[in-house]
């Protein structure tokens, strides 16, 4: 018997509840297990290390009289097929608004801190021969998500599924119309350097700092020739310190130039071209080295990008440098703890729902306390334990 809903607290009340908003497109006649159960049930089961349907199911017929804590389940728990079926169903867009009511539930006003978005596929939800294979003739591209994470919060805020992989400048300019992102800065890699990008931003009184490559000529030509000349005033230099660690030794120097404070002619030489660019007011370039110790082999790369802001150079450095936390502290961790690009779920339906389920789980089990232990250790601590599951979820 289901106990009353008061006794949920926390982030596993709010998740039911958004859970419960998800459209159930099943025949009604043939449901023996509703669709939150479905959800909620994978969801823990990710919590605790699942990866595939058959252990989530074997996980749920363990944990029944857990589960009923917090919803019925009067018949059972389903089995992997059934769990297949529901996931295979889901709405996609109504999952990410999940996401990001239950990543956004008592998190304070994004004002002033520094987001990171970037796109990652989800490799194993396309096989070999699909991605090789034409559309028209039954090929499909991996599922393709575009992410918004936090480090300061080290939390996902954010995720989009898109169809094309060439989609992610009308993703990003989409989420500035959903999710409030006034007085923020926004990082970003050169894939999403778009006018369009950059004006939408603008509009939603967020700034932005972006990668900027040859998909640019013109901005990219301007901003090579006035960061080549280090002598100007108006340029801010910072000379990083050598840093060892993981195997190998890095440098990075940073030069930043202020449009704002060039000299008037040449202000007037780059003008049509800056002005295309709302609110561009600074020239990056990152001078970066790195030495692999193993086998002395050496790297050296220089790296340009557009930032609406003006800072000095230190203070740029370190925030190019942050962007990496995307790729680092999410992606990285969604594929190793997780398993994601290993898993062969090939319904992007299913696939998502997933990724949606691991990037809840990730940040929760992140910024709960227990000092040297890993992500893994916690998810198999999760298994183990219900009461480190519920504390972990706020549930006391």
């Amino acid at each position: 018997m289901m106990e009353d809903k008061t006794v949920r607290r926390g982030i596993l009340d709010v998740l039911i509840e958004e859970l419960e908003t998800c459209t159930d497109y099943r025949d009604s006649m043939r449901v023996y297990y509703s669709m939150t159960e479905i959800l909620f049930l994978t969801f823990c089961g990710i919590m605790c290390g699942c990866e595939s349907y058959e252990d989530i199911a074997d996980y749920g017929k363990l944990k029944l009289d857990w589960l009923r804590k917090y919803l019925p389940y009067p018949n059972g728990t389903p089995s992997h097929d059934t769990l297949n079926r529901g996931l295979n169903m889901l709405n996609v867009k109504e999952l990410s608004r999940v996401l990001e009511k239950v990543s956004s539930y008592e998190i304070p006003l994004l004002t002033g801190k520094t987001l990171h978005i970037d796109g990652k596929s989800l490799s194993g939800s396309a096989t070999i021969k699909e991605l090789q294979t034409k559309k028209a003739n039954g090929g499909k591209q991996a599922l393709h998500t575009v992410n918004v994470f936090c480090s300061s919060l080290q939390a996902c805020l954010a995720s989009v599924p898109i169809a094309e992989k060439g989609g992610e400048q009308q993703v990003v300019i989409n989420l500035l119309d959903v999710l409030d992102f006034k007085g923020s800065l926004l990082t970003l890699d050169a894939n999403f350097c778009h006018k369009d990008v950059v004006k939408a931003i603008h509009e939603h009184g967020a700034d932005y700092l972006i990668g900027l490559k040859s998909n640019q000529p013109k901005l990219l030509a301007a901003a090579v020739d006035l960061l080549s000349q280090t002598e100007e005033p108006c340029i801010s230099i910072h000379t990083g310190d050598q840093e060892k660690g993981h195997g190998r030794i890095e440098k990075r120097d940073c030069f930043i130039i202020s449009l704002e404070e060039l000299p008037k002619a040449k202000k007037e030489n780059y003008d049509a071209i800056v002005s295309e660019w709302a609110n561009l007011k600074s020239f990056i370039k990152i001078n970066s080295y790195r030495k692999i110790i193993a086998t002395g082999k050496e790297e050296e790369e220089t790296r340009y990008y557009i930032f609406s802001k003006k800072d000095n150079a230190s203070n740029t450095n370190n925030t190019v440098r942050d962007h990496w936390c995307v790729e680092n502290q999410l992606h990285w961790f969604l594929d190793t703890a997780f398993g994601e690009d290993r898993s062969r779920k090939r319904n992007s339906n299913a696939a998502f729902a997933f990724s949606i389920f691991r990037k809840i789980a990730l940040a929760k089990l992140k910024n709960f306390s227990d000092p040297k232990v890993s992500i893994k250790r916690k998810m198999r601590k999760c298994a183990m334990s219900n009461t480190y599951l519920e504390n972990i979820l706020s549930i006391s």
